[in-house]
């Protein structure tokens, strides 16, 4: 088993001996008693219809070093009447450079989000829709990926015709 822990956590963390016995928890704040539907992404980019600012971190690691470069994003925003799921193509000289964070959430706003988190990204940018990528991969190609997020539109059970009596 391989136990992984950002920079933060592991200096809080005591020193683990190799044979040590840990416990591990897969507790939630807030709890998540009850929830019939959730999505996992991050970090949040609108809250509250407003922009969330990303500074530099005090770290080297790719997670933050990241937010502040252009890469291609894939994020899903809505308000009171629609979601909004938003693909940007990077990597790609004289098409396209892709955004930071920053960039993201105010194109969001902009959009009229009131919420909005950050997907995946890099190669796994894509929008699929009616059986075609609809983007340009930074990879040249639909990148296999584990993860996915599938809207389907509901559809309500068929009329039989009322004949005539």
């Amino acid at each position: 088993m391989v136990l992984s822990m950002g920079p933060a956590t592991l200096k809080a963390t005591p020193v683990v001996e190799p044979g040590a016995e840990l416990s591990i928890s897969t507790m939630t704040a807030p709890a998540l008693r009850g929830v019939k539907t959730a999505i996992s992404g991050g970090p949040v980019l609108v809250r509250g219809a407003k922009r969330q600012r990303f500074k530099t971190a005090d770290s080297d690691s790719y997670e933050f070093g990241s937010m502040m470069e252009r890469h291609p994003r894939s994020a899903i925003g809505w308000n009171e009447n629609y979601f909004f799921l938003v693909t940007v193509d990077g990597r790609q000289k004289g098409v396209s450079a892709g955004m930071t964070l920053n960039e993201l959430a105010a194109y969001l706003v902009e959009l009229g989000c009131e919420e909005a988190m950050n997907l995946d990204g890099g190669g796994s940018a894509t929008l699929w829709y009616d059986g075609k990528v609809r983007n340009h991969p930074c990879d040249g190609y639909e990148r296999e990926v584990a993860n996915c997020l599938i809207v389907c539109k509901k559809t309500v059970g068929t009329r039989k015709p009322i004949e005539n009596q």
